[in-house]
């Protein structure tokens, strides 16, 4: 395997702006509030009048003729579609979705085809900041490090040699193949029920857009969006979103199938997230402590971007 080539450097953020209520309130004032946010399926909003807050900015959802209206007080908020994922922007200006989502917008339509409902939804509160949910997932060995008895098992185990991750600027993508088990697994689960494939490839993929939505999918089928919420410096929410769709209407042996199956990788993916809060729950702590510039290493180039863009339009502010 070729060595990489990408040099180690010092992160753009240094330890402090992962505790300090000045740099969170910039982060929400000159980031979240211009930047398209992922707020969820649009199934969810489809009924009627549902209410989110998203970094700290609460804003009601509701159906109307010529699509979804998001309302922030005396204010409107933008509302932007791509396939089944509702993306709100609370101050207007800039980019369109479309532009924003670039180059992924096509990707993005084609994973959230089959989503009409997520099949369970979970919202975890951790005493993280923000930024330290979206780093932890982004760098290259993310899985072989966090997740050793989880994740990584998963993953064919010459994955490394073969591994090129996708690099645009604010968004990125990563991807591993399955590993011989695990894609067993994956067909005969295909065999016993119509699953709704958005590919098929026996692969792991990792999306993240920012500055808060990043989604897994495995097989083509399962699909797990995550939807980071910061509340505060060292406060923060992980909405979890896992979906197992079908082509067709299952019969009612399909359905309880489907029931037990999803309980299974549900209760899988809450090991995984237990693992990631917890690794991000340690690094907060040392940040406190640490008192020389940390650095990021030859596979840690997504994180990089990820505070490249950060640092960028709060200074452009």
């Amino acid at each position: 395997m070729t060595a990489p080539t990408t040099p180690i450097r010092t992160p753009v953020l240094s330890h402090e702006t992962y505790w300090t209520q000045s740099v969170f309130v910039a982060e929400m004032r000159d980031v979240f509030a211009h930047t398209w946010l992922f707020a969820g399926l649009v199934a969810s909003f489809e009924t009627g009048p549902q209410s989110l807050t998203l970094a700290g900015m609460s804003m009601m959802i509701e159906p109307v003729d010529d699509g979804f209206r998001a309302k922030m007080g005396t204010s409107v908020a933008e509302v932007g579609l791509c396939g089944q994922f509702l993306f709100v922007r609370p101050i207007s200006g800039g980019p369109s979705l479309a532009e924003f989502l670039a180059p992924y917008s096509e990707l993005l339509m084609t994973i959230s085809r089959d989503l009409v409902q997520a099949d369970h939804v979970a919202r975890i509160v951790a005493e993280v900041n923000w930024k330290a949910l979206v780093e932890n997932t982004l760098d290259d060995c993310h899985a072989a490090t966090v997740h050793t008895k989880t994740l990584q098992p998963a993953m064919d185990s010459a994955w490394l040699s073969r591994y090129q991750p996708e690099r645009h600027g604010a968004h990125s993508m990563m991807g591993n193949d399955l590993g011989a088990a695990d894609v067993v697994f994956w067909n005969r689960l295909a065999a016993r029920l119509p699953l709704a494939r958005h590919h098929h490839n026996s692969t792991y993929k990792h999306l993240f857009i920012f500055p808060n939505f990043y989604i897994a999918t495995f097989f083509g089928a399962m699909v797990m969006l995550h939807r980071v919420d910061p509340i505060a410096p060292e406060l923060a929410a992980l909405e979890l979103m896992t979906c197992l769709p079908v082509s067709r209407p299952l019969t009612k042996g399909e359905r309880a199938f489907h029931g037990a199956v999803m309980r299974d990788l549900v209760a899988k993916a809450e090991i995984v997230v237990a693992e990631d809060i917890a690794v991000c729950r340690l690094a907060q702590l040392g940040h406190h402590f640490a008192v020389h510039p940390g650095i990021l290493g030859t596979r840690e180039c997504r994180v990089d971007d990820f505070q490249q863009t950060l640092r960028k339009l709060i200074d452009a502010r």
